[in-house]
C-alpha cells in the first residue's frame, strides 16, 4: 500500500493517474481507479465498485478470484447487489452473518486475491478522505492483515 499525501492542488491525482497509465501501457498489471465523492449520497462499498467491474470484465480473473474467496460468497453477495449478480444471484440476500468485521474480512480477501506475482493489481483510491465508511473499513482491515514480504 502506498499513500500519496500533499496539499490540495499538489498534483496527487495527476501523479497516480500518470503511474496508472504507465502501468497499463508498459506492464501487465490489473489497474482499477476509484474517485471518492464529496457531499454525494454514497452507497456502502461504493468505492470498491471498480473491483467488481474488473471482475465483470475479465472471465479468467473472475473465476480465479471467486474460487479463492468461495468461503465468503454469501457475505459478498449479501453486502453488495452487483457482487450478488456477479455470483449469479438475483439480489443481495440478508444473512445473519453480515457483521461489519465479516464484511471487511470478505472484501479484504477479494482485494488480496486480485493480484498475482505475474500480474500485480493496483487499486487507486483517489480522494480517499471521501470513502464511504464500509469501503474505509475494508481498506483498513486489508492493511492490517496483508502479508508482508
Amino acid at each position: 500500500m502506498v499513500v500519496v499525501e500533499a496539499a490540495s492542488g499538489g498534483g496527487k491525482s495527476h501523479l497516480v493517474q500518470s503511474f496508472q497509465a504507465h502501468l497499463e501501457e508498459h506492464g501487465n498489471a490489473l489497474s482499477m481507479y476509484s474517485l471518492g465523492r464529496h457531499q454525494v449520497a454514497q452507497h456502502p462499498l461504493e468505492s470498491l465498485l471498480p473491483v467488481i467491474e474488473a471482475l465483470q470484465g475479465e472471465e479468467a480473473l473472475r473465476e480465479r478470484v471467486l474460487a479463492q474467496v468461495s468461503e465468503f460468497h454469501d457475505i459478498l453477495a449479501a453486502s453488495h447487489l452487483e457482487m450478488a449478480r456477479l455470483l449469479g444471484r438475483e439480489e443481495a440476500e440478508a444473512t445473519s452473518s453480515l457483521t461489519p468485521a465479516r464484511v471487511y474480512h470478505a472484501w479484504a480477501s477479494v482485494l488480496q486475491a486480485l493480484g498475482t506475482p505475474q500480474r500485480p493489481a493496483l487499486l487507486v483510491l483517489d480522494d480517499a478522505q471521501w470513502l464511504d465508511g464500509q469501503s474505509l473499513g475494508v481498506v483498513q482491515h486489508w492493511w492490517k492483515t496483508i502479508p508482508l514480504g
